[in-house]
């Protein structure tokens, strides 16, 4: 049974790291090209508005979460401000969904992505789901920027379970994906999941 509540994506709310991952989020000085983050403004009070946009990978490897919601705590904040002002008042609030674009989620519980938690982080660009127990990908396709996805060592078993027609969707949804990773799962094999 999935217990993860579900996530309504809105452009007023932020998910913002938990205290205790802190720790695990480190910023991306070069991002990949690829990952087109280097024409992305925030929006925020004239104070920021020459800064650079610092990104972040959180590395999340083996904290034995059993959903990603686990991680984080949604706050409402209005699309226009800044999400990097944790930056000058020691909040963290700059380890949010519009700043982590590079997630390690590996090597924990996690079973389900149907609440559409990954909603919550906008420019997610990589994400390592590897070694969980993942027996279908619903709610995948609530993050469609994904460029590269590891989805190693979990419980998929039929092509069914890639995709997903109602809900989020699954990996039909994740169009600019250019690295996968779907070994060791119970696959025998898949036709094209992209037209």
């Amino acid at each position: 049974e999935d217990l993860e509540p579900p996530f309504q994506p809105s452009t007023s709310r932020l998910a913002v790291a938990i205290p205790n991952i802190h720790p695990l989020v480190k910023p991306i000085e070069h991002p990949p090209k690829e990952w087109g983050l280097d024409v992305i403004a925030m929006f925020g009070p004239v104070n920021y508005g020459k800064r650079k946009v610092a990104w972040y990978h959180a590395g999340l490897h083996g904290c034995q979460v059993p959903y990603v919601s686990s991680l984080f705590e949604v706050f409402d904040a209005p699309e226009t401000e800044d999400p990097r002002k944790g930056e000058a008042d020691g909040s963290y609030s700059k380890f949010n969904g519009r700043t982590i674009v590079s997630m390690d989620l590996s090597v924990n519980n996690i079973s389900s992505l149907a609440s559409g938690s990954l909603a919550a982080f906008v420019y997610l660009r990589r994400l390592d789901l590897s070694c969980n127990c993942l027996d279908q990908l619903n709610g995948l396709g609530a993050a469609p920027n994904l460029k590269e996805l590891n989805l190693s060592t979990n419980r998929i078993s039929s092509e069914e379970a890639l995709r997903h027609d109602k809900g989020l969707g699954g990996l039909e949804k994740l169009k600019g994906l250019t690295k996968l990773d779907l070994s060791y799962n119970k696959l025998a094999g898949i036709s094209p999941i992209f037209p």
